[in-house]
């Protein structure tokens, strides 16, 4: 996609695009991505001027010391995150060679810094949209998580206190206390059971789970009487996030029914690994 862009904006081979956060790290580098990505120029004259200002065109020393033309704009989409931004720097030589007249006066009069400010919308909504769409499902997964293992402490992480369960068990406390009951309660009546999200889909403040209950049914659990034998069930849970944490969710469980004699459930899947920077 970057590489895209430079053509099309027919940037000097000479040009650097870098996309950075708001501690200075490194998150896209063209070109010698491998170079660059993870590194911190935090504290270097021309980030202190980006993060100041937010959008514009400058001069200052490139990565080589030799002066530069900035221009740079904040990435679209990741507030979230704290805030990036992206910048095109190029050697001042190259743009007031004849040759290269006409992209200087794009990118000082006709407005690069417009059409960066397009594409540092597309690439920032890309990125940090997927990122917060794993960290929406990582919430979910803790939550089955505490299901799976009957530890409890990492919920209070992922649900807010105030939490509300749409369909609550009988009797069932409010907010994040209650959920906890319900774990305990679950261990208790299946000692080796397991929630396990089957496929996320994730949309907004939504997050929709398609989930495998499975374990031996030893106790009693909400009125349903222990079998002693491994059962399944499944179901489909959707929840609303706001602030980093979960704030309510709904529940819909089929019936328990008898696993197959020999067929054991399968594990849970793993966490996805965060998606790469383009």
């Amino acid at each position: 996609a970057l590489n895209r862009f430079a053509a099309g904006a027919e940037l000097p081979e000479e040009a650097t695009l870098t996309v950075f956060d708001n501690q200075g790290t490194v998150l896209i580098h063209y070109p010698d991505p491998e170079e660059w990505i993870g590194r911190s120029i935090a504290g270097t004259p021309i980030v202190t001027t980006i993060v100041r200002e937010a959008n514009g065109v400058t001069e200052a020393p490139g990565e080589n010391g030799e002066p530069h033309l900035y221009a740079y704009a904040p990435l679209a989409g990741a507030e979230s995150s704290g805030g990036a931004y992206m910048s095109i720097a190029v050697p001042r030589e190259a743009v007031v060679t004849a040759a290269n007249q006409a992209f200087e006066r794009n990118l000082q009069r006709l407005g690069l810094v417009g059409m960066l400010a397009l594409v540092a919308a597309w690439v920032g909504g890309d990125i940090f949209g997927r990122r917060d769409t794993e960290a929406r499902k990582t919430l979910v997964r803790q939550v089955y998580a505490a299901f799976s293992t009957g530890s409890v402490d990492d919920l209070d992480d992922a649900v807010a206190p105030d939490y509300r369960d749409r369909t609550p068990a009988p009797n069932q406390s409010a907010g994040l206390e209650g959920l906890k009951e319900i774990v305990g309660a679950f261990r208790t009546a299946f000692p080796d059971g397991q929630l396990m999200a089957e496929e996320m889909i994730a949309e907004g403040d939504t997050v929709v789970a398609r989930v495998t209950l499975s374990g031996t049914h030893t106790a009693p659990f909400f009125g349903v009487q222990p079998s002693g034998q491994p059962v399944s069930a499944e179901g489909v849970e959707t929840f609303r996030i706001a602030g980093g944490r979960i704030i309510e969710s709904w529940s819909l469980f089929g019936s328990l029914v008898p696993l197959t004699p020999g067929i054991t459930p399968p594990a849970p899947l793993a966490p996805e690994a965060p998606p790469a920077s383009d």
